[in-house]
């Protein structure tokens, strides 16, 4: 079984700019894709602190550097420059794998610079697998990707969202039981 789950977040990223006469797209400053572990023409899932808005977009590439985040199409209706966004991306992973997956989470400034990691905008570190202690390991010696550690290795086997991969089937529809010849024969279940 596969579970979606989060694979790059940008939290905090700042609009610069947006464009309603452009077609549609997010555009990023590469720096900040690479960092965060997205890509070019990825699916990305947006929210707008300032206004509660949700949408779902791609990933548009904008000069390194630049700090560029930029609302595109028709989701320039949904902000505004100065808004603060959070950019997500997931991704999906075997459920076996799933309590070892650990997510690349990147944190801006106003500048869109992104910020050295802190204790309290780390992402949850699975359990140490040792015989000699369950603990979880305290949030202090957590660690998180920043902009200059190498990318993460996700566990086997990993999948981006795509038709291909898609795994969803319609569920089973079964047919009541056949009547019971007792009297006292309870009603067929009720179908959903």
């Amino acid at each position: 079984m596969l579970v979606h789950l989060l694979k790059s977040k940008i939290h905090r990223a700042v609009v610069t700019d947006a464009n309603v006469d452009y077609e549609g797209s997010l555009t990023i400053a590469e720096d900040l894709i690479k960092a965060a572990g997205l890509h070019p023409y990825e699916r990305i899932l947006c929210g707008n602190m300032a206004n509660g808005a949700r949408w779902e977009t791609y990933v548009i590439a904008a000069p390194p550097g630049s700090g560029a985040i930029e609302l595109n199409g028709a989701v320039a209706h949904l902000g505004k420059a100065g808004d603060r966004l959070t950019i997500m991306s997931f991704a999906e992973v075997d459920a076996s794998a799933a309590s070892r997956w650990r997510p690349r989470v990147i944190v801006l400034d106003d500048q869109n610079r992104i910020l050295p990691p802190s204790p309290s905008t780390l992402p949850p570190r699975p359990p140490a697998r040792s015989r000699k202690s369950s603990a979880s390991p305290s949030r202090a010696t957590r660690s998180c990707p920043s902009a200059g550690s190498p990318p993460l290795t996700p566990p086997s086997p990993v999948t981006s969202p795509s038709p291909k991969t898609k795994s969803t089937s319609p569920p089973r529809k079964t047919a009541p039981p056949p009547p019971s010849s007792s009297a006292q024969a309870s009603p067929a279940p009720r179908r959903p």
